[in-house]
């Protein structure tokens, strides 16, 4: 007889990243070799190499919360009061507001709340094997662990920004693009006689979101990819100014722009997507920058049923049962939720620019 269950691991990741673990038993050996006259056995080295980037930017600034329904969604106040000067020995004829005239925006569509997974199948009888030979290249379950985790993590990272709910089959929630409030994308250039600053136009989408007296909002950090600071760093190397640095969490300091409304760090990161442009079309390339106010982007979870509590991608095994003995099939990585930029995307700014230099990180 035979039965699935889905059963929450905490791998011990730290024992396959000690690399000063001893390595005990047996190893596996490649093909032997002639060298210079002597018949010689080349190992592999007993630590697996990884030289992917891992580290993610944004998830790590977001406000993470519970979910409360499957569907997120935001009543907003729209109406005030109407308030006017009136006749002070008749205040009958004050200015009315009638019932209803305050009541709230019920009309978000909201984001639906999503689900990122993926699985490893894991042989019996390899796995058996390995665990017999004394596990020559350390843990590699734990380590098919964590590279589920930091896949899902950069997966992640790409859908916060890109994420199209209407793509493809539908699974993926709406990420910046797609949530931030229309009319809040502007164009610069670096190309011609008369290029402009790309910090006076940073500086110019900060003072326009920030002095809204009707939508409170307020950039807090500014997002671009490698080749975008690289066009901010030429910029001061030629006004022969230097960028002052601020620490944006314990520990992590970035540099950071002057704006009217203070110092605003400037985060680069290897998820920001640049535009590649089109010569033969006379379209260039793009660099963009995200201005953001954190305060308004949240992500909201639910916890897996049977899982640690936590919102961040947590790692199942599913045990298939045979006759009362579990085998272990398959490795699991499992995350519910979905960003929701608040203020109907309002706090959400997107500068385009377009430069002649040849773009890295598209």
């Amino acid at each position: 007889m035979s039965q699935q269950q889905l059963t929450y691991v905490e791998p011990d990741f730290g024992s396959y990243r000690n690399l000063q673990a001893s390595i005990e038993g047996y190893r596996l050996k490649a093909e032997a070799q002639n060298m210079n006259g002597f018949l010689v056995r080349q190992d592999f080295m007993p630590i697996i190499g990884d030289y992917r980037r891992k580290e993610t930017v944004l998830w790590q600034l977001i406000k993470k919360t519970y979910a409360n329904a499957a569907t997120i969604k935001e009543a907003m106040t729209t109406a005030r009061p109407q308030v006017e000067f009136t006749d002070r020995s008749n205040l009958s004829t004050s200015v009315s507001n009638p019932v209803g005239a305050l009541d709230k925006d019920l009309t978000d569509l909201g984001q639906d709340v999503k689900a990122l997974a993926g699985r490893i199948d894991v042989d019996h009888f390899g796995r058996s094997l390995y665990e017999q030979q004394g596990k020559p290249y350390m843990e590699q379950v734990n380590q098919y662990s964590d590279e589920l985790i930091t896949q899902s993590l950069r997966k992640l990272e790409f859908a916060l920004i890109d994420g199209n709910a209407s793509a493809g089959n539908g699974y993926e929630f709406n990420g910046f693009t797609r949530q931030m409030a229309s009319g809040h994308t502007s164009q610069a250039t670096k190309i011609g006689s008369t290029p402009d600053l790309i910090h006076d136009k940073l500086d110019e989408i900060v003072m326009r979101a920030s002095t809204d007296v009707n939508k409170l909002r307020r950039i807090t950090h500014i997002f671009c990819s490698g080749p975008g600071y690289r066009q901010l760093q030429k910029e001061m190397k030629e006004l022969q100014q230097y960028h002052n640095v601020t620490q944006i969490r314990p520990g992590v300091e970035v540099p950071a722009i002057i704006t009217a409304y203070g110092l605003i760090p400037i985060i680069i990161s290897p998820f920001i997507r640049d535009t590649l442009g089109d010569p033969l079309n006379n379209i260039p390339n793009k660099v963009n920058y995200w201005l953001v106010d954190m305060s308004l982007i949240e992500w909201h979870g639910v916890v897996p049923f049977g899982g640690d509590r936590s919102l961040e991608p947590q790692i199942f095994d599913i045990n298939n049962t045979i006759n009362g003995e579990p085998l272990l099939e398959k490795r699991f990585c499992l995350q519910y939720g979905t960003l929701y930029c608040k203020n109907q995307g309002e706090g959400i700014y997107k500068l385009e620019t377009s430069v002649d230099d040849q773009l890295w990180n598209v």
